[in-house]
């Protein structure tokens, strides 16, 4: 891919196309530049997200809630559920340099904060089903220190070598059984 290879600076019209074997001109009549390619890609790993991930009819709630502890610590390449290990590398780096450059952009701030406050309101949704009726009430604050420490093992694991995200993953799932009632 050759947003992994290039990075976001190193990006062109001409190398996606030379990439799929296109002419530049059939990808400039689909796209005006390529900030409108990525964002046509983030709604793309979107609808990954959405398919993958957050459609589950039939799976308890809180075991949703332990893959995606489970898929921002070990990597979507790694977690049980995977369906395409390799498309997952490759989507979550892409998904990285595209979400890099919401540090100086604003198009780009807005719309990454749209699918983070998507994703925290799934985590209040699952945790809110897996809670019991008197712990509903803190479903809000356990969804936003999860995704919080989610967000930082998922940074940890795409831009370091090699971490050692077992202890946060085993403090992931402590915290939410906790709050989930599974220890008492």
């Amino acid at each position: 891919m050759v947003l992994r290879r290039h990075g976001y600076a190193g990006l062109s019209i001409k190398r996606i196309a030379d990439e799929a074997g296109l002419e530049k001109a059939s990808i400039y009549h689909h796209y005006s530049d390529k900030d409108d390619l990525l964002f046509s890609f983030l709604e793309f790993v979107l609808g990954l997200f959405e398919r993958e991930i957050i459609q589950q009819p039939g799976r308890k709630p809180e075991d949703q809630l332990r893959e995606l502890i489970d898929r921002a610590t070990l990597g979507a390449e790694r977690a049980s559920t995977a369906r395409n290990p390799e498309r997952a590398g490759t989507v979550t780096e892409a998904f990285m340099i595209v979400r890099s450059q919401a540090i100086h952009d604003r198009q780009y701030r807005d719309r990454i904060t749209e699918v983070d406050e998507q994703l925290r309101e799934h985590l209040a949704d699952l945790t809110r089903a897996a809670m019991d009726d008197q712990r509903q009430d803190n479903a809000d604050h356990v969804a936003t220190s999860l995704q919080t420490m989610m967000a930082g093992a998922f940074f940890q694991r795409t831009t370091a070598v090699d971490p050692n995200l077992d202890p946060a993953r085993r403090d992931a799932h402590a915290y939410l059984d906790r709050h989930l009632g599974a220890e008492d």
